[in-house]
């Protein structure tokens, strides 16, 4: 399976500049699954008279996944909730995710509502595809060229950024998930948290880990900023490094995207994370 990270700076309160600019990105991209960050069209604001999602929004990502035939996934909001959408091969709605835990220190529980479950969902193979390239060969265990498969599914676990810091988030959705994805707003400031905590929610649930995170923001002279000391994510100040990953079912990596704004992309084999909860069954020892 194909999979395809789009890193990016979304224009500011901007939707329709931001749909313009993955239009560009996307236009020569090929894959089974687009993964695009947290409020991809808007930016991480509380603003939601900006960031909340409206017909043009739906009717871009519905046909964006149709041309594609693929899968995409992509942060937006909806009725006061911060959402991963996931809209399948046929441009429907595939699975809405709505974040759990609020960003307080930025005042996100102030402005939206949180969700209140998580269920996971499944991404399958096309009927046919043409070879792809062996972007990721060799890297890791789990990374895999050659031809998407009809027969191929992996159950998926959703959660959007700070999520990331809460363990049972994810054991809550293990064993079924096979891959976990983080969609974030992740500020230069923490990037040593999120690419530890991306390799420790892979190895303890050994599930592939795919996170995605925007890229660099700017201040008014146009140079990259440091986050605020204080911590807070989502003003025109903060800075985002990017860092989006896919970590296979052992915690390493198969696809690092490190600074530069573009679509990347690795391909990985569905059935590594039941091999390797086969071989080494650390799951049945949970406790809770």
């Amino acid at each position: 399976m194909k999979i395809v990270l789009v890193q990016f700076s979304p224009a500011r309160d901007d939707r329709a500049a931001s749909r313009a600019r993955i239009a560009s990105l996307l236009a020569e991209s090929e894959g089974d699954w687009f993964v695009l960050p947290e409020m991809a069209l808007s930016g991480f604001t509380m603003n939601l008279g900006e960031s909340t999602w409206n017909e043009d929004d739906f009717r871009f990502f519905e046909g964006l996944a149709r041309e594609k035939q693929a899968f995409v996934t992509v942060g937006g909001v909806r009725e006061r909730k911060n959402c991963a959408f996931t809209f399948g091969r046929d441009g429907v709605l595939a699975s809405v995710y709505e974040k759990r835990h609020l960003f307080s220190i930025s005042s996100e529980d102030s402005n939206y509502r949180p969700g209140t479950g998580v269920e996971t969902f499944e991404l399958t193979g096309p009927r046919e595809r043409k070879r792809v390239d062996d972007e990721a060969k060799g890297l890791a265990e789990g990374a895999r060229g050659g031809e998407a498969s009809a027969g191929e599914r992996i159950s998926v676990g959703p959660s959007i950024c700070y999520d990331l810091r809460f363990p049972y988030h994810f054991w809550k959705q293990a064993p079924e998930a096979e891959l976990y994805f983080v969609i974030a707003a992740w500020p230069r400031s923490r990037r040593d948290h999120w690419r530890t905590l991306l390799a420790a929610r892979a190895i303890e649930n050994q599930a592939f880990v795919v996170g995605v995170n925007r890229t660099r923001g700017t201040g008014e002279d146009g140079r990259p900023q440091a986050g605020p000391e204080n911590g807070s994510v989502g003003g025109p100040e903060t800075d985002y490094a990017g860092d989006s990953l896919i970590l296979d079912p052992r915690g390493r990596i198969l696809l690092d995207c490190h600074e530069a704004e573009g679509a990347y992309a690795a391909e990985i084999d569905t059935g590594a994370a039941r091999a390797w909860r086969s071989r080494f069954g650390a799951m049945a020892d949970r406790l809770e």
